[in-house]
């Protein structure tokens, strides 16, 4: 007869090394997208736009520039916001984020 042993784990959160499901904002998930738009086509030092970016349940509906830094500019971070994949925690039946989109320092 043969023998075994196993070991598993049931939902097993932060704390003990599983992996929890993280939060991630608008702004984190735009992450990739802003740095293309930036690479692509270099604002001026300092830049800084606002988003209205407006979701419902898991989907981006609306996005629009509150405050710019440049047409083109404007327009790459606006099509960043609306190919954004929502992740699970935004659950809300409609709502309206703002996001502030920066130069690093």
């Amino acid at each position: 007869m043969g023998s075994g042993a196993g070991y598993g784990i049931i939902g097993h959160g932060a704390g003990g090394g599983g992996s929890a499901r993280r939060p991630y904002t608008i702004r984190e998930l735009m992450d990739a997208g802003v740095h293309q738009c930036a690479v692509e086509h270099r604002p001026p030092a300092g830049w800084h736009v606002e988003l209205d970016v407006e979701t419902t349940w898991r989907e981006v509906v609306d996005v629009q520039v509150v405050q710019g830094a440049g047409k083109a500019f404007d327009q790459c971070l606006v099509d960043a916001a609306w190919a954004v994949d929502l992740t699970w925690n935004f659950n809300d039946e409609r709502r309206t984020y703002r996001v502030s989109v920066f130069a690093e320092p």
